[in-house]
């Protein structure tokens, strides 16, 4: 599964990759945390608990991270889908 807030929802357990190794696993709530999920994307990731089981992941600063990333990379990241970067 790509997107991490839908693990969080459906998950007991997860196994994170990054570059096709497995970096960490074990229960969801350990593992879904802006530490680990900064290195996966390789920028800084921010996580908000709004519900018990529903956790919000976004970019730290999206505004920095645009300048830093084109768009192909943010789409291949699921930050952009089909609409042009404002």
């Amino acid at each position: 599964m790509h997107l991490p807030e839908l693990a969080y929802w459906f998950a007991d357990q997860v196994i994170l990759l990054h570059e096709g190794k497995i970096v960490g696993h074990g229960p969801v709530q350990e593992w879904m945390i802006p530490e680990h999920l900064s290195h996966i994307y390789g920028f800084p990731i921010q996580t908000q608990q709004l519900q018990p089981q529903y956790l919000a992941v976004f970019p730290k600063d999206l505004a920095n991270l645009r300048t830093s990333l084109g768009a192909a990379e943010l789409a291949q990241a699921g930050f952009v889908k089909n609409r042009p970067l404002a």
